[in-house]
């Protein structure tokens, strides 16, 4: 019998070798993503290491005593079917009752789909993920829009904080590096978009009260790329025109996830007005 991997924190200093356990199944995240996503989650962060090698990994982000996300939950190919993100789920799980987080959300592939049920989650909507090479298409508004500054931060992440059910102002301040844009009508920010141009290219999270006001910040969006950058946007079923507006930019879906929740009910969030999220580990 192969000896069991170690379970341990995992840390800022894993990050290179978790990447390489991400390429093994094609997960694109960057190396500062991995790095941040990691720091948000501090204790609540895990991997399984064999023989000096992370083989395995989860990563519990508590926003508050309501709600944790956990994501990152992958094994190395050369391991799985020995229980093994099951025993990350645990330590996830065991966590998340420790500090007495009332409701646990993720995105289940269809490859952990039946774990997370079989650990009594519960379905709640599709997120798809939309990807290609954008093409550039004029919007048919005419309003004035402005790159986000800091300045911005406060307003945007009262908006999110409205949308997505809690406050996260240090995630969408690290977003903000990157690139982003808002609507800002009578001197009130009313949309905005974060677009990681010469990062990542994903486009998220997105929201705008209007349809002709998401499209005209989509395409400030898709105007900072080079034109040869592959982006993705995940898109919440719930909005039914998001969908809408990736297929007019050219983007086609290509994969998607199960939202679940354990715990109490129900999600927090408004995700009917979400035109896109952030990403699958982080809500």
């Amino acid at each position: 019998m192969l000896p069991e991997p170690t379970l341990r924190r995992m840390t800022v200093a894993d990050v290179p070798q978790v990447g390489e356990m991400f390429a093994k199944i094609g997960w694109d995240h960057s190396s500062s993503q991995r790095e941040a996503n990691i720091a948000w989650a501090g204790e609540g962060s895990f991997c399984l290491e064999d023989q000096e090698h992370v083989v395995g990994t989860a990563n519990v982000i508590c926003y508050s005593s309501d709600l944790a996300w956990v994501g990152m939950v992958v094994v190395d190919p050369d391991y799985q079917r020995r229980g093994l993100a099951r025993r990350l789920m645990v330590a996830s799980m065991d966590y998340c009752r420790t500090n007495n987080i009332k409701t646990i959300m993720l995105d289940a592939s269809s490859l952990g789909y039946g774990l997370y049920e079989s650990m009594n989650f519960q379905s709640l909507y599709k997120i798809e993920s939309w990807t290609g090479i954008p093409t550039p298409h004029a919007a048919s508004s005419s309003r004035t829009l402005r790159p986000m500054s800091l300045d911005d931060l406060p307003a945007v992440a009262a908006l999110d904080a409205r949308l997505f059910g809690l406050p996260r102002s240090h995630i969408l301040q690290w977003l903000q590096q990157f690139g982003g844009w808002v609507d800002e009508q009578n001197g009130v920010v009313t949309g905005y978009i974060f677009a990681h141009a010469g990062h990542s290219g994903r486009i998220g999270p997105w929201h705008h009260p209007d349809a002709e006001g998401a499209d005209a910040l989509l395409q400030s969006a898709i105007s900072s790329f080079d034109g040869q950058t592959v982006v993705r946007l995940d898109i919440p079923a719930p909005n039914e025109q998001a969908s809408s507006l990736a297929a007019k930019y050219g983007l086609s879906t290509k994969r998607g996830c199960t939202r679940m929740i354990w715990g109490e009910t129900p999600a927090p969030g408004r995700m009917a007005e979400q035109y896109a999220i952030i990403g699958f580990a982080t809500g």
